[in-house]
């Protein structure tokens, strides 16, 4: 896993060139191995279409990431949304209540004016398309008819960010309050998604759009989208977590991985085809503020400090720093998680071919820290676990069933937690179970050489 100080707060992180860039405030990008200026001045918005990045900065100059010239100048406007077609060739540029449209190479904007401020905005798969949503519904426009007017979807209420499905049948909007809503685009069918906590601020489409992901709960709530109904009068199904909110959502584009980031920290990625889920931190008392997937990797980034806003640029008094996490993961035919390599003191699961659990959860593993002078603060150390009573590791702070359990970490303890943390640590944030018998005696095996 690779881990980088951002020093400044993570607008995005997104596929970019094959790898997954992060997009920085003062105007900076991160890549795990490289940096560069994405704006001249403070970068105002970004997005993405899983190749190529656009971005707006202060001086309302949009330009396509790893450019020199802007591929439109918007100046003296304050550029909020920004957008670029799956094709690559169109990007769109929100600035209060005007939408300007303009090929990515450069040309002339078109600017789709509405009654109120443009909040968000989408292009459909085919890049024939743009959605905008603004207060009291949507706007759809055709990009080649410069003359068309737009298709509305009427809802009352303040519609503050959109989404398109990979299929074209469905929009659904985040609003104000605490739900969504939905059109079905054939005959402008209203679904209406609600009983939020809090709002949804981070959504991603799953399975190949057969369901909408969402954050705003204390679980992930996936909405099916699967039939020409959608979600109406159907139950959406949640995934467990730690119990905080989720804060993000990410989904790979090929393979069933979902990415979760929670409000107390935490980061899980979950297999949507089975029950599996994979703790890949735990609480580190900062949101999780930005995730993404490229092919072949999934990142994330969380605060580490300052302000709390997630609006907060470098010239803020409070400015906050973010920390860049981004590790490598395939996915082989068993829907198994799977890293390319081992680090070093992990041969002994590695010459453990038959042991699943080191394949599937070795990304957890390898994030952990297996000495004292690797402590971290998210996690205790495993050195030495073997022999230690439960809950007593320093610099961690501990569920409290954990101390009150009395028991010590020996061969019979350690397979009883691994086969359900919970079950025998009421209130755990450990999550992952191993349940194959051979698996658990080969973890705890390992487990004993830590010293």
């Amino acid at each position: 896993m690779i881990e980088r100080d951002a020093a400044s707060h993570v607008l995005a992180m997104l596929p970019w060139r094959g790898a997954l860039a992060a997009v920085l405030a003062d105007g900076r990008w991160l890549t795990p191995g490289d940096e560069g200026r994405a704006t001249t001045g403070e970068c105002l918005a970004a997005a993405g279409n899983g190749t190529d990045v656009v971005v707006a900065d202060d001086s309302g100059a949009v330009t396509l990431l790893g450019r020199d010239e802007p591929a439109m100048v918007l100046a003296g406007q304050w550029v909020d949304q920004v957008a670029i077609s799956p094709d690559g060739k169109w990007i769109a540029a929100a600035a209060g209540k005007r939408v300007h449209v303009a090929p990515a190479s450069g040309g002339a904007a078109r600017i789709l004016e509405h009654d109120s401020s443009a909040t968000g905005l989408v292009f459909d798969a085919r890049s024939k398309r743009l959605a905008v949503s603004h207060y009291n519904g949507a706007s759809l426009w055709w990009l080649n008819a410069a003359d068309s007017k737009p298709t509305p979807l009427s809802w009352v209420g303040s519609h503050t960010a959109i989404t398109w499905s990979p299929d074209g049948r469905f929009i659904v909007t985040a609003m104000q309050e605490n739900a969504l809503h939905g059109w079905r685009l054939e005959d402008k069918a209203d679904m209406r998604m609600s009983g939020y906590p809090a709002k949804t601020k981070s959504f991603a489409w799953t399975d190949r759009g057969r369901c909408l992901a969402t954050s705003g709960a204390h679980s992930v709530i996936l909405w099916p989208f699967a039939d020409r109904n959608g979600p109406m009068g159907k139950a959406p199904r949640e995934l467990a977590g730690p119990g905080a909110l989720v804060s993000q959502i990410a989904a790979h584009g090929r393979y069933d991985l979902l990415a979760a980031g929670y409000a107390d920290g935490s980061m899980l990625l979950y297999r949507l085809g089975t029950s599996e889920s994979l703790m890949v931190w735990d609480n580190a008392d900062a949101p999780v503020s930005a995730a993404a997937f490229s092919a072949t990797r999934w990142g994330a980034a969380r605060r580490t400090g300052g302000c709390s806003g997630l609006t907060c640029h470098s010239e803020c008094p409070h400015t906050e720093n973010h920390v860049i996490f981004i590790s490598s993961i395939r996915h082989d035919p068993h829907h198994r998680f799977r890293q390319p390599a081992f680090p070093d003191g992990y041969a002994c699961l590695r010459r453990r071919r038959r042991c699943g659990w080191g394949e599937i959860f070795q990304p957890y593993l390898q994030g952990l820290p297996f000495s004292a002078a690797r402590q971290e603060r998210c996690r205790p150390s495993l050195a030495g676990v073997v022999g230690r009573k439960a809950g007593t590791a320093a610099g961690f702070k501990f569920s409290p069933s954990y101390g009150a359990s009395g028991a010590t970490w020996n061969a019979q303890t350690l397979d009883t937690y691994l086969t359900d943390p919970r079950k025998m640590m009421k209130g755990s944030r450990m999550i992952t179970k191993v349940a194959a018998p051979a698996d658990r005696a080969n973890v705890i095996a390992y487990l004993a050489t830590l010293k």
